[in-house]
């Protein structure tokens, strides 16, 4: 591999540099992502001489150098992990060859990778292993290891030398330098005025939000179709043989399908699940009216996820078992209206039949109600639940979430975020509002 003066360490690059040094690998970086501790653990099955300097400090994390979860695998892989609080100073030394990296926080890092490492001549190098990875702790350690020191100073002299070599061949090279251009006017121009129109969010408070919304997400969870108890059947407009408004609208409101399941052993299974899902919305969503979701902490994320398909795997069997029943309570909602049907308009008969015998108008009635059922399209039992289901959305809070007010107090009043950080944002954001162009 050819090594540039001046060139682009994307993780790409990283691994294949890591991947070939075949002696030691030193690391100096504010923390570590996933990625890069997970190559660090492969090169380390080959190379025992790995360590690492990081500042292991909340913010770190916070503020998008790394992972903590990365930390943890190093620890267990028994790779050296040094601290060194607030060092920025941020290289790579694989075997005789190193370079300085500059870092950008994972917040801010939208575009791709551009020129980030310098390379490191060798006097530096040995420096930077003298003050991050010395194994010299005292006087006395480093006066036994006095001969070894300068076998490292005579090589790194050596080495030097050749650094210089190869560092004027490449400044000879005209391939090798940076594209440095004129300022295009016109586009600092384009620039500057999209800036006016919408300004750069404050970086404080893109951290502070960005913060929030690795912690929580909005969610939805909707159990549709499962309303039984309110099923109705409809009546056909031209069913019902008569004009009288008032009797049509009466008897329509006979129509509900089921009668008290509740009570009824053959849906317990069904209503057991209904509650479940309850149980879960309360044990992991927190309603937020101006937003009309739930909040949901992602900490627990995996546990809400892992309770909503158990229910879904509940809700299957339920469609597997009950259609039987309800085809039963279906048999039983035609007679229940039937004898509902006759005995009201027995009892309130429509002008159009008031006047006939009593020996034709009860068969006059049972006429009318044969007519009105035959007409009704009962739903098929198989199909009432195959529509029941147990949804879950989730959507990310966005800088327009933080941008309202009554969100914010939400956020408070139900200790999702404290009172001094949403302060904070309120400030921050009103600065932000403040520097907005007048419409």
């Amino acid at each position: 591999m050819i090594d540039k003066f001046i060139d682009k360490f994307d993780p790409i690059m990283l691994k294949a540099i890591i991947s070939s040094a075949k002696e030691r690998i030193y690391l100096s970086l504010p923390n570590i992502h996933n990625e890069l501790a997970d190559v660090l653990i492969n090169a380390h099955s080959k190379i025992s001489d790995i360590r690492v300097v990081i500042d292991v400090s909340e913010n770190n994390f916070r503020n998008g150098y790394g992972d903590i979860d990365a930390i943890e695998k190093l620890r267990i892989s028994n790779i050296t992990i040094s601290e060194s609080p607030k060092n920025r100073v941020s290289f790579i030394i694989c075997d005789s060859k190193g370079f300085f990296i500059f870092l950008e926080s994972r917040i801010f890092a939208y575009d791709e990778v551009g020129n980030n490492a310098v390379k490191m001549d060798p006097l530096t190098l040995l420096h930077l292993i003298e003050y991050f990875f010395s194994t010299s702790k005292n006087k006395d350690e480093k006066n036994n290891n006095v001969m070894e020191h300068k076998d490292n100073v005579e090589k790194a002299k050596k080495d030097y030398i050749q650094f210089v070599e190869e560092t004027i061949e490449d400044i000879e090279k005209p391939t090798n330098h940076l594209e440095i251009v004129p300022l295009n006017v016109e586009n600092f121009k384009i620039t500057k005025i999209h800036l006016e129109q919408i300004p750069p969010i404050h970086p404080d408070l893109q951290r502070q939000i960005q913060t929030y919304t690795t912690k929580i997400q909005f969610v939805e969870l909707n159990f549709e179709g499962a309303n039984l108890n309110f099923k109705k059947v409809n009546i056909p407009p031209n069913a019902m043989p008569f004009k009288d408004k008032e009797i049509k609208k009466a008897l329509e409101t006979k129509m509900r399908l089921f009668d008290d399941l509740e009570s009824n052993e053959n849906f317990n299974e069904f209503f057991n699940t209904k509650d479940e899902i309850e149980k879960i919305r309360k044990k992991y969503c927190v309603p937020i009216t101006s937003r009309k979701k739930s909040i949901l902490f992602i900490s627990k994320k995996e546990d809400f996820v892992k309770e909503v398909n158990n229910i879904k795997e509940r809700i299957e069997k339920v469609n597997k078992i009950i259609p039987q029943y309800l085809d039963q309570e279906i048999l039983k909602s035609k007679k229940r209206i039937r004898k509902e049907m006759g005995d009201f308009l027995k009892t309130n008969p429509p002008d159009e039949i008031k006047n006939y015998k009593p020996s034709f108008f009860n068969d006059k009635v049972d006429d009318i109600v044969n007519g009105i059922i035959n007409s009704i399209k009962y739903p098929d039992p198989n199909k009432i639940l195959g529509s029941m289901c147990l949804k879950e959305n989730f959507y990310n809070l966005t800088f327009d979430d933080f941008e309202n007010e009554k969100f914010l107090k939400e956020l408070e009043t139900k200790g999702i975020m404290k009172k001094g950080e949403i302060e904070k944002i309120v400030s921050f954001k009103n600065a932000f509002q403040a520097k907005k162009p007048n419409n």
